[in-house]
């Protein structure tokens, strides 16, 4: 493979760090987008640019953003606290200041362009929504139901005119930025024809793609620098199929220098070596890309109507900084070690400004979400710090009287931690626990939602765990972190002997020994976790 540039860690940012900033606004405050990433292991910036409006550029040849902020404010960035329109209004176009300040820094720039962003399905009249998009409903992805429908409000490129929307932004910023490259976001969100039709008409959107390609081609030959294209898509043959991505097209046409692939969420149990082969064969670099948040099941996702009980399509958990911090680098000690080009970050920014921005109301807070910036670039600065594996999309199983464990009641899960297999760190497994009424027991009763201590055998990798090793921490009624509404539960902690997990695969199974009485209930597992840290 032809040696090309690797970035350590690339963090992509929707221009948050610049949207939540404190009046008075000056230019010198442009540097607060990148000064936090100094002595990072981040090396390039990702900056959302465009949507399906020029987001944050001042665009000349199509309908930008700062425009409508004189009669519309912003219900997520008010305009008192954004820099750049404030900036704007002055007469200031601030790329050109951050660009130079990011190549200070040390960082490469790309220009990021969401290529399906349905985030106006909130507010279809409201700011983030483009002339464009209201004018032209024929154009939209009707077809869609995911979501409760919200990614319906994704545009059609079928249409010659969504695809010239998206190659007029990319080519003014092109042409007038000092850009290290684009990036391609087809995460934001992964439709991009109607589904039924997508993969019939792939070849559209790879001919679209060569078009970018052109335009940055161009670009480098009057710039006197290559110009990067970055493109970011979701893992799996299912998804790709139904975006009409044809990624074997893409690799082979040689069109993306840097290839990233997200689950659109954190999922601890994936395996990427298929996908960094199939790059790596077509001289293209892998990058997977941590989320914000761990991945978590809605067996009714592609249903109109979604399990109340289940989290809703949105649901975001709650961004406790120590729990955070630990799930960043837990995913990303999965993923070095299965030796990627580097890693890819996404909107990070998002979680440093939660509470009403960290930064200037919590500084310690932001310097302590900021840590593992400067740990996840390597094994070696991971070694040794606590980390937290989620398996979310593992769970929720049912355990029933009787049932052997190796049907349906084991889960699998992947710990590429050699932190794992070393007797001065402790490792717990965690879980929900709750007991439901036998659905099919015959008449009227009272389930206790407790299991009593004894009633499930646990084994993990096959070995099973004593009671001694087990901790029952009762929870009240409400809302786990995976998303879950639950009864009256047990939070389950396994505090698990030195020498039963390997670094690798493992798994723990549930069983409740015995034969079936009519009113045996049925037990769920909820929020599968290992957290690792020193004793």
């Amino acid at each position: 493979m032809e040696e090309k540039k690797r970035f350590r860690i690339i963090l992509n940012d929707d221009s948050d760090t610049l949207r939540y900033i404190p009046p008075p606004h000056t230019e010198d405050k442009v540097a607060l987008a990148v000064d936090y990433l100094k002595g990072t292991y981040v090396d390039c910036l990702c900056w959302c640019v465009g949507e399906q409006q020029a987001y944050s550029y001042p665009a000349r040849k199509v309908e930008s953003y700062f425009d409508k902020l004189d009669i519309l404010d912003s219900k997520h960035f008010p305009r008192k606290n954004d820099l750049i329109y404030s900036l704007y209004k002055k007469g200031v176009d601030y790329l050109p200041l951050l660009i130079k300040e990011s190549h200070k820094a040390g960082l490469s720039f790309i220009a990021s362009f969401r290529m399906n962003d349905t985030h106006l399905k909130s507010d279809p009249q409201g700011v983030l929504a483009s002339r464009f998009w209201q004018e032209h409903q024929q154009y939209r992805l009707w077809e869609i139901t995911d979501g409760k429908t919200y990614y319906n409000a994704a545009l059609d490129y079928s249409y010659p005119e969504v695809r010239n929307l998206y190659l007029t932004m990319i080519s003014e910023v092109v042409e007038r930025y000092n850009i290290d490259g684009i990036e391609l976001d087809c995460c934001r969100n992964p439709y991009f024809f109607q589904p039924s039709e997508a993969w019939e008409k792939r070849g559209i959107f790879t001919d679209f793609m060569s078009e970018v390609k052109k335009l940055l081609m161009e670009g480098s030959r009057h710039k006197g620098k290559g110009l990067l294209l970055i493109v970011r898509i979701p893992f799996g043959e299912e998804k790709l199929k139904k975006a009409g991505i044809d990624l074997e097209a893409l690799l082979g046409k040689k069109l993306p220098d840097i290839l990233v692939m997200s689950d659109l969420a954190n999922n601890y149990n994936r395996r990427i070596d298929k996908w960094l082969t199939l790059a790596h064969k077509n001289n293209v670099l892998f990058y997977p890309s941590i989320e914000a948040d761990s991945d978590k099941t809605n067996p009714n996702f592609y249903d109109i109507i979604t399990n109340p009980v289940a989290p809703w399509h949105s649901y975001n958990s709650p961004k406790m900084p120590e729990i955070v911090v630990k799930k960043i680098r837990g995913i990303a000690q999965n993923f070095l070690a299965q030796k990627p080009d580097g890693l890819y970050i996404f909107n990070y920014p998002c979680l440093l400004n939660e509470r009403g921005n960290n930064r200037y109301k919590d500084s310690k807070t932001f310097k302590f979400l900021t840590q593992p910036l400067r740990e996840i670039g390597s094994p070696e600065t991971l070694n040794g710090t606590s980390k937290l594996y989620t398996y979310w999309t593992e769970c929720p199983i049912q355990i029933e009287t009787g049932r052997p464990a190796r049907y349906h009641q084991t889960v699998n899960f992947l710990l590429l931690d050699p932190d794992v297999e070393k007797r001065e760190m402790e490792v717990i497994i965690r879980f929900a626990e709750v007991a439901e009424r036998n659905p099919h027991a015959v008449g009227r009763y009272y389930q206790n939602p407790l299991v009593p201590p004894g009633r499930i055998k646990y084994a993990i990798n096959g070995k099973l765990v004593d009671e001694r090793y087990i901790r029952r921490k009762q929870q009240p009624r409400g809302r786990i972190l995976s998303g879950y509404l639950l009864r009256k539960h047990n939070m389950i902690e396994i505090n698990v002997p030195y020498g039963i997990l390997v670094c690798g695969e493992n798994s723990i199974s549930f069983e409740i020994p015995g034969f079936p009485e009519a009113r045996d209930p049925y037990i769920y597992i909820y929020q599968l976790e290992a957290e690792v840290k020193i004793k």
